[in-house]
C-alpha cells in the first residue's frame, strides 16, 4: 500500500502513514503526535508556567505577611509594632529656642526715656553693676534734659557673634570689665521730645545684652537728632549730648 501523501510504501490496512502521520482514509483523525505543528506542546508549557507562578506567589505571601504584626503596623527591631520616624519628622520634633525680643525692646525704650528725662535712678538700675557709676556720671552731666518725650517706634537688630566679641573687648578697654556676652540686641528708639517748649525728633540707639547671667544696657548714644535742635540750642553743632567740662 502506498501513502497518499508522502508516497512511501506502508503496510496494507493502516489508517495512518507510519512515516508522515497523515490519515489514509477520510474518516480517520490525525494522531496526537501529528499535532505538534499546531501547538500541541505549547498548552502543557503554559500550564507548567502558570503553576510555577502560583507557587512563587504563595511563597511570597507566606514570607512577607508572616513577618508582619497582626495589627498591620510596620515593625522594627528597636520598637516592634511602631513606625520609624523619618529624618524630616525627627527634625520637626527638636525643641526651638524662643527669644523674647519684646523684653530687649522694652528695656531699650525705658532706658532711652530715662536719658531724655534725666532719670538717673532708671539709668543706674538698667546698667551692669560695673557700669552703673560711669553711666550715671556721664548722663548726669548732660546739658540737655527734655521736658517730655514720647517713643514713636523701635527697630531691633541681632548682634552677631563677632560683634559681641568686639563689645567685650570695648568693655574691658574702657571700663576694665571682663564680661561674657551671650546674646545682644541693638535697638534703635525713635522719639519725639519737647525742649524749651519746642518739639524735636531724634533717635537713640541702645545696646541690650545678656551679660554674666543678667540682662543689662551696656551702651547707649544719641545717633540722630533734628538739625533744628542744634541750631536752636547748641551753637557748636555737635550731634551727641554735650557734657560739662571740668574747669
Amino acid at each position: 500500500m502506498i501513502c497518499k501523501h508522502c508516497g512511501k510504501e506502508i503496510e496494507e490496512g493502516l489508517t495512518f502513514c507510519i512515516f508522515c502521520g497523515e490519515p489514509q482514509t477520510e474518516d480517520a483523525k490525525r494522531p496526537v503526535s501529528a499535532q505538534k505543528k499546531s501547538g500541541g506542546v505549547l498548552v502543557p508549557l503554559l500550564i507548567v508556567l502558570a503553576l510555577a507562578a502560583a507557587v512563587a506567589a504563595a511563597l511570597w505571601l507566606f514570607v512577607f505577611k508572616g513577618a508582619q504584626p497582626q495589627d498591620g503596623t510596620k515593625a522594627t527591631e528597636e520598637t516592634p509594632g511602631a513606625a520609624v520616624p523619618t529624618q524630616t519628622e525627627a527634625q520637626q520634633t527638636l525643641p526651638r529656642v524662643v527669644v523674647d525680643e519684646d523684653a530687649y525692646i522694652s528695656m531699650a525704650k525705658e532706658f532711652a526715656q530715662a536719658i531724655l528725662l534725666g532719670d538717673l535712678d532708671t539709668i543706674g538700675a538698667s546698667t551692669h553693676p560695673q557700669l552703673k557709676a560711669p553711666f550715671v556720671e556721664l548722663f548726669g552731666k548732660t546739658d540737655f534734659v527734655f521736658e517730655s518725650c514720647e517713643i514713636q517706634s523701635t527697630e531691633l537688630r541681632k548682634i552677631r557673634r563677632a560683634e559681641e566679641r568686639m563689645y567685650e573687648s570695648g568693655l574691658y578697654e574702657d571700663y576694665g570689665m571682663e564680661a561674657t556676652i551671650d546674646d545682644a540686641y541693638e535697638v534703635a528708639v525713635a522719639f519725639e521730645a519737647v525742649y524749651h517748649g519746642k518739639p524735636y525728633a531724634g533717635e537713640i540707639t541702645v545696646l541690650v545684652a545678656d551679660v554674666d547671667g543678667g540682662r543689662y544696657v551696656v551702651q547707649a548714644a544719641l545717633t540722630d537728632m533734628e538739625v533744628a535742635f542744634y541750631e536752636d540750642n547748641y551753637d557748636q553743632g555737635d550731634y551727641y549730648f554735650d557734657t560739662h567740662s571740668e574747669e
